[in-house]
């Protein structure tokens, strides 16, 4: 009898321990997702995509932003040098989108061609721009734990 009860407590001790690093794992990949999530929107919101050092200044310089729906973003960057967003082939347009079937949030650009996985496990998305501020709000979830991040950036001038 004594055996196990020492037995059934053991498994009770381990079964926690475990919750918490498949919590801990959980935790940190939604956290690192995000963190390259963000590096890339902050790029893009810089205001400019050199092709090279030795590029010309102005070309690729953001110019405009259009809100397609609340799981896409568009922004265009000039490449004609006349500071205006055509919004045509010439501008390189650079869509942020959910893909809700997959739950991935996707680059696209349309200048490459290249469609890049952002994050996945994006389970919710939402974008507002309001009052000068521009905030993606993202969740994501990964098995049973959810998560919330918000990034947000001065809107364009």
């Amino acid at each position: 009898m004594m055996a196990s009860l020492v037995a059934i407590m053991a498994s009770t001790a381990a079964v926690d321990i475990s919750r918490g690093f498949v919590e801990g794992i959980a935790e940190a990949r939604m956290a690192t997702e995000f963190r390259v999530l963000s590096q890339s929107l902050r790029r893009d919101f810089a205001g400019s995509l050199p092709e090279s050092r030795s590029g010309h200044p102005k070309r690729w310089r953001l110019v405009g932003k259009q809100l397609v729906s609340d799981t896409e973003l568009q922004l265009c960057f000039d490449s004609q040098l006349d500071g205006t967003a055509n919004w045509s082939g010439s501008d390189r347009i650079i869509t942020y989108l959910l893909d809700t079937d997959t739950k991935r949030f996707i680059r696209n650009d349309s200048v490459s061609g290249n469609d890049f996985v952002m994050a996945e496990n994006v389970s919710d998305m939402e974008i507002l721009i309001d009052s000068g501020v521009i905030s993606l709000w993202f969740e994501f979830s990964v098995g049973d734990w959810q998560r919330e991040f918000r990034f947000a950036t001065s809107d364009l001038p």
